[in-house]
């Protein structure tokens, strides 16, 4: 995948572009040079459905207690912090994420609905992709970002 700087060198002070480069390393590029970008990442559309909105399985919608750093899950499982996970993309930007597991799934009512595994439930939570995506759907949801998104069919 390119990223804005190899694709288009020095960019303008907005940029519009599709949900291929939503990403941390594009979003990053983007704040440390000042641009405001109404940039979608890939599931954009699909976290605005009811479906996705509704589900109280997703890592997104667990209660997080940063005080004492452990995310809830949906029976009132603590899932304590384990290990860190770092990527490297083919372009050697790293992306860098936290670890949580929960400490005991058995005889847990929605455990098929939670987990497809045997053992026990984990996420990967990458804090600073958070920040961002957080970001870039408050720019595409205000009056600014919905016009560079009716405009983009065009």
């Amino acid at each position: 995948m390119d990223t804005f700087k190899q694709r288009y060198g020095k960019l303008s002070s907005e940029v519009v572009a599709d949900s291929g480069y939503g990403n941390e390393e594009n979003y990053e590029y983007l704040e440390m040079n000042g641009i405001m970008g109404y940039v979608k990442y890939p599931l954009f559309h699909t976290e605005l459905k009811r479906k996705t909105l509704k589900n109280p399985f997703l890592p997104e919608h667990l209660y997080y207690n940063a005080k004492e750093d452990y995310f809830v899950c949906p029976m009132g499982q603590h899932m304590t912090h384990v290990g860190y996970k770092v990527r490297i993309s083919d372009l050697g930007y790293k992306r860098y994420s936290k670890l949580y597991k929960a400490q005991n799934c058995e005889g847990y009512p929605l455990r098929g609905m939670c987990l497809k595994g045997k053992e026990n439930r984990g996420i990967d939570v990458n804090v600073r992709s958070r920040q961002y995506r957080d970001h870039a759907r408050e720019l595409l949801t205000s009056e600014r970002g919905l016009y560079h998104r009716s405009m983009r069919p065009i």
